[in-house]
Formats: C-alpha cells, structure tokens, sequence
C-alpha cells in the first residue's frame, strides 16, 4: 500500500468511488482510496437504485441524468462488474395540486436537460 499520495479518497460508497473515477478520467494518477470493508458494503448498497429522474433541484436533476447515462456504460468503460439494473420509478400524488406541480416540475426539468438551458 502506498505510504502516501496527492490524493486521499477516505470511504469507497458510491461518493468516494465516483471521485476517484472522476479523478482518474481527469489524469490525476496519485490518489489512494482507503475502505475499512468491501467497496459500496456501507450504506450506498441501501440505495440501489435511487437514481430518479425527477427532484426538485435543477442541479440534481443533471446528476440523476448524468449517473443515468453513465451506470448502464460502466461496466463496458471499466471492465468491472457493476451489476447495473436500471429500474423505473413511481411517483404519487395525494392531492390535485401535488400532481399538477409534479407535472410541471417533469416538464421544466426534462425541456432544461434536453437543451442545456442554465437558470438566469
């Protein structure tokens, strides 16, 4: 194990895992990743799944849409095993008002990811 780096990426979840993709893609080759367990054993695997295509933040939305993008390409990209099954989701509306904004909010976020529109 190295005895020291440039970069050191403390847990491997899905945060600490995809920082250090991110970084390797960038060419940041002095980096160390320190798990205590397996990598995505803590409580990433809790969320398999969770990658929804609706949130009430604009920025979130274009990581929903990039990790969306990128999952299904992983494995091909790496040659790592990913065990990526995408998977749709439900979202209910309890009220008539809750299921107009949740319409609208789809709408707005789906004509912004298409067209790379940024907020004024």
């Amino acid at each position: 194990m190295k005895s020291n780096a440039r970069v050191v990426i403390v847990g491997g979840g899905m945060m600490g895992a995809s920082l250090l993709y991110h970084l390797a893609l960038e060419g940041c080759t002095d980096t160390v990743l320190i798990e205590k367990d397996e990598l995505t054993s803590g409580s990433t695997w809790h969320a398999a799944g969770q990658c929804p295509s609706i949130t009430g933040s604009y920025n979130l939305a274009k990581i929903h849409a990039y990790s969306n993008q990128l999952y299904p390409r992983l494995e091909a990209l790496t040659g790592q095993y990913t065990s990526w099954h995408a998977s749709g989701g439900l979202r209910l509306a309890t009220t008539n008002e809750s299921s107009h904004g949740s319409v609208r909010v789809w709408i707005f976020q789906e004509h912004r990811l298409q067209h790379g529109h940024r907020r004024p």
